[in-house]
């Protein structure tokens, strides 16, 4: 920048682009494949990454949504057959 009498000035200001994913993982509740006898199931989980996440949770390939716990998701009611969890 220059004023009307010619005096400049400058600023500027470094900044790093993240592209490395952030990491989480499934920690509790049942297995892969696992066979559940009730109507219920609760999953615990871990997530990093240097910029903090925002973490959500899905069901059955529904929209992602809120999970129930900040580090677990509790599924209530569940219907007879095959569910899929996703954080």
């Amino acid at each position: 920048m220059r004023d009307a009498v010619g005096n400049v000035a400058t600023e500027s200001r470094t900044f790093t682009l993240d592209q490395t994913a952030p990491q989480v993982a499934i920690t509790g509740g049942p297995a892969d494949g696992a066979l559940v006898e009730g109507r219920s199931a609760s999953f615990n989980f871990s997530s990093s990454d240097a910029n903090g996440v925002t973490l959500a949770c899905q069901v059955d390939g529904g929209a992602f949504g809120p999970c129930s716990g900040a580090d677990s998701h509790a599924l209530g009611g569940l219907s007879p057959g095959s569910h899929t969890f996703a954080v």
